[in-house]
C-alpha cells in the first residue's frame, strides 16, 4: 500500500527541485545531494525546513558565481571608488598633520579641495579632533587602500576590507559628531545625497557584493 504524500511533503519536494535548477551547473553534485538527503528526512515539517534552506543556499551559490569582478567596467569603477574612499577617509588626518607640522604650502593645496577653498575655518576642528579618532580614520583608509589593490588582482577577499571600511566610516561619523557640534564648524554645508550617502555608503556596499561574487581566476570552494 502506497502512502500518499502530504501537501507539506509535496511543497518540500518542489522547493528542492527548484533549488536544483537555480544552483550553478558546476555545483550539480550539491543539487543531487540535496535531493537525495530529502528522501531520508521522515518528518514533513523538517523536510520543509530542509528544502527552504536548500533554496537559500542555491541562491547564495548562484550569486557567488556571478563573477562580477571579471566585468571590466565593474572592476574599473570599483578600483576608482575604493581609491576615492581611501583618499576621503585619510584627508582630514593629512590636513591635520600638515597643520601641526606648519606645512602651509600643503595646507593651501588641501584647502582648495575643501568647501570654501580655505583651510583656516577648519583650524578649530583640527585642534579639537582627538588622536584616537584620526586612528579610526586612518584604519578605514587603510581598509579601502588594501581593497583597491585586491580589486586590481580580482581577489574576492576584497569584500572584507571594503565591508570593514564602510563600518568604520559609519562609526567615525557617529563619533565625530560631538566634536563638530562643540566647535560649531560646518564641514560640508548642504551636502548632496551623492556625497553624504551614495559615495561613502551605498556604492561601497554594492562594491562589497561585486567583490564577494568573485572572479573565475580564483578557485571556488564547492
Amino acid at each position: 500500500m502506497t502512502t500518499r504524500a502530504t501537501p507539506t511533503r509535496r511543497l518540500a519536494d518542489s522547493l528542492v527541485r527548484y533549488a536544483a535548477r537555480v544552483i550553478p551547473g558546476v555545483l550539480g553534485h550539491w543539487a543531487q545531494a540535496m535531493q537525495n538527503e530529502l528522501a531520508y528526512v521522515a518528518d514533513d515539517r523538517e523536510a520543509l525546513r530542509w528544502a527552504t534552506g536548500c533554496v537559500g543556499s542555491a541562491h547564495a551559490a548562484r550569486l557567488r558565481h556571478l563573477y562580477l569582478l571579471d566585468i571590466p567596467t565593474v572592476r574599473a569603477a570599483g578600483i576608482v571608488l575604493a581609491a576615492f574612499c581611501a583618499f576621503q577617509m585619510t584627508f582630514a588626518t593629512a590636513m591635520t598633520a600638515s597643520y601641526r607640522l606648519h606645512a602651509l604650502g600643503a595646507m593651501d593645496v588641501m584647502g582648495w579641495m575643501t568647501p570654501g577653498d580655505d583651510y583656516r575655518r577648519f583650524i578649530p576642528l583640527m585642534e579639537a579632533i582627538p588622536a584616537w579618532l584620526h586612528g579610526l580614520l586612518l584604519a578605514a583608509g587603510a581598509c579601502y587602500l588594501v581593497a583597491t589593490f585586491w580589486l586590481v588582482g580580482r581577489r574576492r577577499a576584497a569584500y572584507l576590507p571594503l565591508l570593514l571600511g564602510v563600518i568604520l566610516t559609519l562609526v567615525t561619523r557617529l563619533l565625530e559628531r560631538p566634536f563638530i557640534a562643540a566647535v560649531g564648524v560646518v564641514v560640508v554645508p548642504n551636502p548632496s545625497l551623492l556625497s553624504a550617502v551614495l559615495l561613502p555608503i551605498v556604492f561601497p556596499l554594492l562594491l562589497v557584493f561585486a567583490a564577494w561574487s568573485g572572479s573565475r581566476r580564483e578557485p571556488v570552494d564547492a
